[in-house]
């Protein structure tokens, strides 16, 4: 069935407008149909590495084959053999239902706007655009923050309609995209993402990072092109103005992660502005969450290495706080103080959709709080930073900035405005940094003017040239090119410009201004066929193909072609394909929590013999309840007269045993008490296993309607043991930890 979702706002707004003599229904409908014909969608860009000189674009492609990205300084619409420059994917990976295919543009200029189509063997795209980062500090930086986009695709959908109305540079996605990571949610949350593209076509690159609802660091590989395998990097912004990094909460905070932050964090003491983006706040700021200790490793090399913001997520409700740096000392609260010199300023918590939560956990050092869908804006310079909590529900009725100048409020936006004022604001001023004011004091801090003038000495990015243009020397000499016949203009520029012209004729043609040489202001370089640097073929590399068949090998006998493994809701799944069958084979899963010693979990027996290719499948639902970071799988396969053979050994990621939450149990009377709330109405399931992974407790309570709930459970017959409780409504679950003393 065809999904409509990311064109309800088009025809919304078409109904909505009464006078269409000045609109162009032909190319609306033109431009919708482009789309909706396509076969290719889910459209995404995503910054992996220097924002200034590259730029992923990942795509779903539903049929055809040969897919390549055709882009260039200009824009041609959708005539993909107009562009100038081409580039096959990188690769393509089939996940969470959607073939996933990654383009990986490099060699771009910096702070340049970027046109382009994706082509198959029978369609093409709508053009879209994007524009790369500056390499130099000089420029403002305009970013949008958040994550948490879980469950209300409504209000989902609400904050990625800002998302292109605001234009930013990017998005920075503190993890929880979906709620359940699986194969029905994850088309429809790229579907709603459709929506931070503006109506021209321009996109905006997302760096993510990993939440809790992503169940496995693989997730943001297969579907973000992530460039590590942790989860964990770092970006450069606009030369030495920002550098951002993104940590996995979902991963030990301190040992490799915590050594790799603090070592570049050595690396670049330079940067103006330092930022980090992870998905668990060290202290949330409401009760329904518990509070990250091992965390404050982080917190305490934030505050050593000066980073200046940090961007937390999980707890569904808003916050800021004042500037706060680790502290036991008496005024302290919860291991933070307040020192607005040195601080390190923490803001966030989610609410791009998911599941609001009460703002009750205040602390002394918190700036405001509050519970409702939002995300902040962010502006950037070498003179300060600005932060403003956007109110996302009135996403319809909100303007567009000005495309040339990003920086000023549209119409109708809904800046939330608390007791301590609606933008924070941090200088670049040491001495004046304990000074917070609700509205910027003009001495310490003034927003750039919309035409951007850089200081002294004056910057002047590298410019692709073509064609010889005017040379301009210590004394320069300005010829109009090509002169006229019989006629010399010459131009000096010294201190007092002396201008020579020609010597009169018996009838001298008039005589031209001369142009005056004026410094030049950075454009996009002209329309170009060939540029003189990295020039390259249309396309760079030829289309495309399928893989060449092998030539004939010697047939195999009971080969095992293919073991891969996923996980979903803690659930580690196996997938095997077995071919050239001769007799009768017995599968056996192994684990090992080493990488070394295995034990047999699971056996199974295959088909009736075949030469096709059989594809089988295992589960291990006792994985959640192994305390270690990783375990190994391997299947060993034969038959009772055949040599016993393995296949290759895969590795899982296993969320921490310390990383699950652990539920606060009356001891005296073994009475559990949980909460959960449904955003629609449902079934809900809730089960307590064992470590050796049985049932012990099952509870069902039907057709909920959405709301809070509390729940009593009575763990009298239980031993003293530790559990886990999965908590289920329709695709989503929740896990837990229960210990019993």
């Amino acid at each position: 069935m065809l999904n409509f979702a990311p064109y309800s706002i088009f025809w919304e707004d078409i109904k909505s407008m009464k006078n269409l003599k000045h609109l162009s229904l032909i190319a609306l409908l033109v431009l919708f149909c482009q789309d909706l014909f396509a076969k290719t969608d889910k459209y995404r860009c995503i910054w992996r590495d220097d924002p200034a000189t590259t730029m992923t674009i990942g795509w779903n492609q539903i049929s055809g084959s040969n897919p390549v990205v055709y882009y260039d300084l200009y824009d041609h619409g959708n005539r993909s053999s107009s562009y100038s420059y081409a580039q096959n994917p990188s690769h393509s990976v089939e996940s969470k239902g959607m073939n996933n295919y990654f383009a990986r543009l490099t060699g771009l200029q910096p702070g340049t706007t970027y046109y382009f189509v994706i082509k198959d063997n029978d369609s093409v795209s709508r053009r879209f655009f994007f524009t790369t980062a500056p390499d130099h500090p000089y420029e403002r930086i305009s970013i949008i923050s958040g994550g948490d986009s879980r469950n209300n695709r409504k209000s989902r959908k609400n904050a990625n309609l800002l998302v292109s109305k605001l234009r930013p540079h990017c998005v920075l996605f503190a993890g929880d995209m979906t709620g359940g990571d699986n194969a029905t949610q994850w088309p429809q949350w790229f579907d709603d993402w459709q929506l931070t593209i503006s109506n021209d076509g321009r996109m905006t690159p997302i760096i993510p990072a990993r939440g809790n609802h992503e169940y496995s660091n693989q997730t943001l590989i297969d579907l973000f092109d992530s460039p590590t395998r942790n989860i964990q990097y770092a970006l450069t912004i606009g030369g030495n103005l920002l550098r951002v990094y993104t940590l996995n909460s979902m991963m030990a905070a301190g040992g490799d992660q915590a050594a790799w932050l603090e070592s570049d964090l050595l690396l670049h003491p330079d940067m103006t502005w330092k930022f980090a983006q992870y998905h668990h706040p060290i202290r949330p700021h409401t009760t329904r969450k518990r509070d990250k200790n091992a965390q404050m490793a982080w917190a305490k090399l934030f505050y050593e290495y000066g980073v200046d913001m940090v961007i937390e997520c999980d707890a569904h409700d808003v916050k800021t706080t004042w500037p706060i740096r680790p502290s036991t000392d008496p005024g302290s609260d919860a291991g933070f103080i307040r020192d607005d010199v040195n601080g390190t300023t923490y803001v966030g918590e989610g609410c791009w959709g998911a599941p609001l939560r009460p703002n009750d956990d205040d602390k002394a050092w918190t700036r405001n709080s509050g519970s409702f869908n939002q995300f902040k804006w962010i502006f950037v310079d070498q003179n300060g930073v600005e932060v403003r909590t956007i109110k996302t529900d009135n996403a319809y009725s909100v303007g567009e900035v000005d495309p040339y100048y990003v920086f000023a409020e549209p119409s109708n936006l809904d800046v939330w405005n608390p007791s301590n004022g609606s933008v924070v604001y941090l200088n670049n001023n040491q001495t004046l940094a304990s000074i917070q004011p609700t509205t910027p004091p003009a001495p310490i801090y003034t927003p750039p003017p919309a035409v951007y003038t850089p200081p002294q000495p004056t910057y002047t990015p590298p410019v692709v040239k073509t064609e010889p243009a005017p040379v301009i020397k210590s004394e320069p000499t300005y010829i109009p090119p090509p002169p006229p016949p019989k006629e010399k203009v010459e131009e000096v520029i010294t201190s007092t410009p002396v201008v020579t012209k020609p010597e009169p004729e018996p009838t001298p043609p008039p005589v031209k201004e001369v142009p005056v040489y004026k410094p030049p202001v950075y454009t996009p370089p002209p329309p170009v066929t060939k540029p003189v640097e990295k020039p390259v073929e249309r396309p760079v590399l030829p289309p495309s193909r399928p893989a060449p068949t092998p030539a004939p090998i010697a047939k195999k006998v009971n080969e095992v072609s293919n073991f891969t493994t996923r996980i979903e809701n803690d659930i580690v799944h196996f997938m095997l394909a077995a071919k050239n069958e001769s007799q009768n084979l017995l599968f056996e899963l192994q684990r090992s929590t080493n990488g070394t010693f295995f034990k047999t979990i699971k056996t199974r027996e295959s088909a009736a013999p075949s030469g096709e290719t059989q594809n089988y499948s295992f589960k291990d639902k006792t994985a959640m309840f192994i305390d270690a970071p990783k375990v190994y799988y391997r299947m060993k396969y034969g038959t009772s007269s055949s040599s016993t053979q393995y296949s290759a050994v895969r590795s899982v990621s296993l969320t921490p045993w310390k990383d699950y939450y652990e539920l606060e149990l009356n001891t005296e009377a073994n009475l559990l008490r949980i909460h959960y709330a449904l955003q629609s109405k449902g079934n809900v399931e809730l089960f307590i296993y064992n470590k050796r992974g049985q049932e012990e407790i099952r509870q069902k309570f039907l057709d909920q309607k959405p709301g809070d709930y509390t729940r009593l459970v009575d763990l009298r017959g239980l031993a003293s043991d530790t559990y886990l409780l999965h908590l289920r409504s329709g695709s989503e679950a929740i896990v837990r930890r229960v210990v019993i003393p």
